[in-house]
This record gives structure tokens, sequence and C-alpha cells, in this order.
């Protein structure tokens, strides 16, 4: 017989929170949510570069098996036996139209397993890179494009007899390995590549390729893939919920208490008592936490378990996130953000010297504070908008021929490939406007036609046209877009100059124009201008003027459900002349009120995340600021 254990302490695990939670309502999963369609490589879905004629591939005869992908590595075949040049490069399904939020995944994890035949079983590590019997994972914008890679892992061995491809793969065989992409230490930094290909996952904004290199052999080796996760942070859900979970045990009692706390960090257990559960019995066990009175923040969850004779205490590995929550589809991206770090990025156009040549767009790089420059467009026959027309959530480099011309023409660099675009919509004398009314991303191409005050708009998710009548000319109506109601699509609205009247048709009441379900505020004097955007992240756009005269900001706030004036926000910024410009230079995900002055090309913006005013000094007199308000637009419109 064994021993006994007598009186021997409780021991509780945390399963939720936790790194890898792939069922759980509580942690996003890219696949899952985004793609619609979990990679378990059940089918070849799950596969993008299945074609034996793709390029850097390194791996043949693949098959799907036992919801698994099996394959054999290829021979290597670098001749110098100190480099292994078989990367047997799996690229995983990631749809051109949902790039992935690298802000909002955090954790990659794989369950896989590689034929041991020649693994060293003196576990040396020389050996085993020799053998190239580790993995990686690989990101990048585009195949062509910023990359960067974690540092090399190797295939745990488990044992002597771990099973092998020779008596077939299982699943019981598997290991699940994680990453954490958040932390800098998982980049491998390749001395030689320069630096763009050398880029921590958070630094790349969003990414549009994923690839799993299960194995970099020097002999032909087979290896199987089961499943991959791209996981976010564990968060409370849109009602501040978490479901807490656990797996409980204890050596002689059945009958146990377990009071949950949470905590801003891992040491201590100074946390706040969430609750006490008496009578909890070994095995699982869960709590449905409600966070609606915690502050927005990170916690850690702590456990103090007793069994009557002695008392545990364990944190959780990870924190759980509170605050509110939007869904990744409904994510918005960051105005004029041209490198994809979630900063707006100070850009300007700057004429050519003669009215039909290219002008100059100068953009101060935030990811490196570089400048990017490109002649791009028409002098004096284009006006300049931030617009992104792929879907990346990066900034297009466009300009929308509209001064001249009898139709308007759409002229856009991709931002991806930088493919040119052009389409032609609207006439002459209309008002072109930015926004996504249908949510997929992608601007729509828009025009408001001001002798009507109908709203002309081509689907980019359908390719169809439609037409919507908002809005009155005789009262100075300007359209104004945004997300008044966080549904993540852009609302129909005007700011009536004449009145200061604001008049939105919500897209979650299907654009109804009842007085019931429209927001009609007096909000604003004629004359200002209005700045509607969401400044206190909340994920809706408050109404915002400014008012050039005082350079006074006001903002009716959407967290008071527009309970103005009896609550708002007053600020001075700016001064008169100066041009109010929407922009998140911080990168909190919440808009920074900002100007541009065209007397010394300097931008000026109070950070939301730290109150202190900050500068930039990019620009001339002359050029035009990407960004601008309507008022600026209208100004310069036939």
């Amino acid at each position: 017989h064994g021993p006994v254990t007598v009186n021997g302490a409780p021991i509780l695990s945390f399963n939720s929170p936790s790194r890898i939670n792939p069922n759980s309502a509580y942690q996003l999963e890219y696949f899952r949510d985004e793609v619609g369609n979990p990679a378990d490589f059940s089918d070849s879905a799950d596969v993008k570069n299945l074609n034996a004629a793709a390029t850097d591939r390194w791996w043949h005869s693949p098959e799907f098996a036992n919801g698994m992908f099996i394959a054999e590595s290829d021979a290597d075949p670098n001749p110098d036996p100190n480099i292994v040049g078989s990367d047997t490069a799996v690229v995983l399904n990631v749809p051109s139209n949902k790039p992935i939020n690298t802000s909002m995944y955090r954790y990659y994890c794989h369950r896989s397993q590689v034929d041991t035949s020649n693994v060293p079983r003196n576990g040396n590590a020389t050996a085993l890179n020799n053998a190239g019997l580790g993995h990686r994972t690989v990101w990048a914008k585009t195949s062509t494009g910023d990359e960067g890679r974690s540092a090399f892992h190797f295939h745990l061995e488990k044992s002597a007899n771990f099973p092998s491809s020779s008596n077939g793969y299982t699943k019981e065989g598997l290991t699940t390995y994680c990453l954490d992409l958040w932390d800098s230490q998982t980049l491998d930094v390749v001395a030689g590549l320069p630096a763009n290909q050398n880029k921590t996952w958070l630094s790349m904004g969003f990414v549009s390729v994923l690839r799993n290199d299960p194995i970099e052999s020097t002999d032909p080796t087979k290896f199987a893939l089961d499943q991959v996760w791209l996981l976010g942070e564990n968060s409370v859900d849109s009602d501040r919920l978490f479901q807490i979970g656990w797996d409980l045990s204890d050596s002689d009692s059945s009958s146990l208490s377990v009071a949950l706390y949470y905590d801003t960090n891992r040491s201590g257990f100074d946390g706040t008592l969430i609750t006490t559960l008496s009578n909890q019995s070994p095995g699982a066990g869960s709590y449905l936490w409600n966070a609606s009175g915690v502050p927005n923040g990170t916690y850690y969850i702590y456990a103090v378990v007793s069994d009557g004779f002695n008392t545990s205490r364990y944190y959780s590995d990870v924190y759980v996130r509170v605050q509110e929550t939007s869904s990744a589809s409904s994510q918005r991206r960051t105005p004029g953000d041209y490198d994809g770090d979630f900063r707006t990025d100070p850009a300007v156009v700057r004429p050519g010297s003669k009215s039909a040549s290219a002008p100059t767009w100068y953009i101060r790089q935030s990811s490196t504070g570089t400048a990017t420059t490109k002649l791009w467009g028409a002098t004096y026959y284009d006006i300049f908008v931030d617009i992104d027309r792929d879907g990346d959530r990066t900034a297009d480099i466009s300009a929308i021929r509209s001064l001249i011309n009898p139709n308007i023409e759409w002229v856009s660099a991709l931002s991806q490939n930088q493919a040119p675009e052009n389409t032609y919509w609207g006439v002459r004398g209309d008002v072109p406007i930015v926004a996504d009314f249908d949510g997929d991303h992608i601007s729509d191409l828009t025009v408001y036609r001001r002798s009507d005050s109908t709203w002309w708009t081509i689907s980019s998710s359908t390719g169809l046209g439609s037409s919507v009548q908002w809005g009155l000319q005789m009262f100075g109506d300007m359209p104004i877009v945004g997300d008044f109601d966080g549904d993540g699509k852009d609302d129909y609205g005007v700011f009536r100059d004449n009145f200061g009247y604001w008049a939105v048709r919500q897209s979650s009441k299907n654009g109804s124009t009842a007085l019931e379900d429209i927001i009609y505020k007096q909000w604003g004097l004629p004359g200002d201008h209005p700045m509607p955007g969401d400044y206190d992240g909340d994920g809706k756009a408050d109404l915002v003027v400014w008012r050039e005269n005082f350079a006074l900001w006001f903002i009716c706030h959407s967290t008071t459900n527009y309970n103005c004036p009896a609550q708002y926000t007053m600020t001075q910024l700016g001064l008169p002349g100066d041009m109010p410009v929407k922009g998140d230079f911080d990168g909190d995900g919440v808009l920074d009120l900002a100007v541009w002055r065209p007397s010394n090309g300097t931008w000026y913006y109070i950070s939301s995340q730290t109150s202190q005013l900050m500068s930039i000094q990019w620009g001339l007199p002359q050029d035009w600021p990407i960004g601008a308000g309507i008022k600026h637009l209208l100004n310069v419109l036939p």
C-alpha cells in the first residue's frame, strides 16, 4: 500500500481565467468569432497553401485524417549542415477582409506532434537545434510586407515511448504549446534582416498572414497539427459578468469553503472580496462574477480555500479585464493610421508647382518617427481624405477628384499592396463623405447632395448603390457621420448650422426617422465646427463642437445619454484660424482633442491618456492636413 495523506491542504487551480479557454464566451478566439470556422484542421479550408506549387512551403504528402492535418517536411535544400532551410510553413486561413487586430488577440496556442525518430534522447539542445525539431509562429502584413516571428521552441519529448507516426497519430499523444504574443521576448530578432522584418506582434497593428512552422527539420519528418487558437484577454461581457472556474481537490475532505477575491496584482493576497462559497465539493466549480461596481482595469482572481484544518491561497495565472467591451467585429480603425500601430500619424498633402502636377504626401509614422512621402493625386483637382478601401484598418493614400471634373472620381493606393483603385461616384458639387455604413471595416463611397440633402452610397459589402434623404439645406445642414449607437456601423447625421442642432438616424433603429428613434439635440451655436467622435472610449460617438472664436471644445458625452447641458465637458485648445482635426495620437482607442495650426504647420493635441498638451511640427502653411473637419471640406468645394 502507498502512503496515506492525513489533513492534507486543499488544492485549487483556475481554469477561468486562463491563457487558453477556447470554449469560453469571456475570451475572444479569432477563428471561431471572426472567421466563423475554428482552425481545427477538420478540412482543407483551414490551410491556405495546399497548392503544391506554393512557394516556400517545404512540405509534401498532406492529408486530413482523424481531425488533424498531417504532412511530411521536405528534405533540407541547404547544403550547409549548420543551416536548416526547410521551414514547413503552414499558412492559416486569414480572410483578406478580416485582418487580425493584434491589440485584441494575445495568446497563440497550437496542439501538434512530430515524428520523434530523429529526436536525441539525451535532451541535448544543440542536437535538437541541429535536427530542427522545433517550431515557430510567423506573422506579416502581407506575403511580402512587414513581418515578425516567434523564437524557436523545441518540441517536448514526453517519454521514451512518445507516440510517433509509425503507430499512427492520436490526439492523446499531442502537446499544446502557447505563446504570449504581447511579450516582447517572444520576438526572434534575426540579424541582418531590415527593421520591418523584425517587428513585434503589437507593433503590426493588423496582420493578414499568420503562419505555423511546425518543424524546421534537416531530414524529412512527419508532423501533425490538430488545432490552432488565437485568443484574446479574459474579459467581462457586455453586462460586466465573468464566469470564474476552478478545479478543486482535497485528500480527505468533501466539504470546503472557497472565498474569491479580485486583486490588481499577483502578490500579497490583499484584494477585495467577491464572495464566500461554503460546502464546496472537490471537482469542478464555478461562480458568475458581477463586476458592475468594479472600476475599469485588469484584475487577478485569487481563492482562499479551507477544509476546516488547512487553508490554501491561489492566484489565477492571468488577469480579467473589466471594461466596456466591444466585439472584434465592431472594433473601429484609428483615424489617419497609415502604419497600423493604432495611433494617428500626422499627415499633410503639399500642392505641386503646377495646377495638374501631383502633390506630395508627407506622413510622419508614429511607430518609427520617420517620414513617408508619396506623389499622389492632382493639385487643384483633388481633395484628400482619410479612407480605408481594403479593410485592413490602415489608411490608404487617397484623393477625391471633385473640384473641376463633372463626375467625382475616387482614387486610392491600397495600403496592403499599393495597388491603384478608382471608382466614379457622385457629381461635381456633391460633398464626399468617408463612412462605413455596413460595418465591414471598408469605407463606403458616399456623397451628400446638398441640393436635396440626399446621401448616395455604394455599399462595399454588396457593391450596390442606395440613397437616403436626410437633412434640410434651408437650415444650413452639414453632413456628419459617426457610430452614435455603438453597433459598429456609421449613422447618417446632420449638424443644423443655423440653430446648432444635431439630427442622427441610428442604424440600430433601422434608420427610423420617428422622433423617438433619432438623436435630436441642440448642442452648439451657428458657426461652430462639428467634430463628432468617441472621446470617452465607450464605443459611441459624442456630440462635439469646436468654437473657433474662443478655441473652446464642448463635448456632450454619449455616456450620459447626451444629457446636455446638464452634463458636459468644456476644454480650451487652439487659436482662431486653427483647423480642428480628428485623431487618436496616443493610441489608447479614444480620440484626442486636436488642432492643426496653418501658420506654423504644428499639430497640437491633448492626450486623452495623460491629459497633457502635446505638439508635433509637421507641415507648412499651404498644406492640407489629413483629418480636418467637415467645415474645412465645405470651404474648398465648389
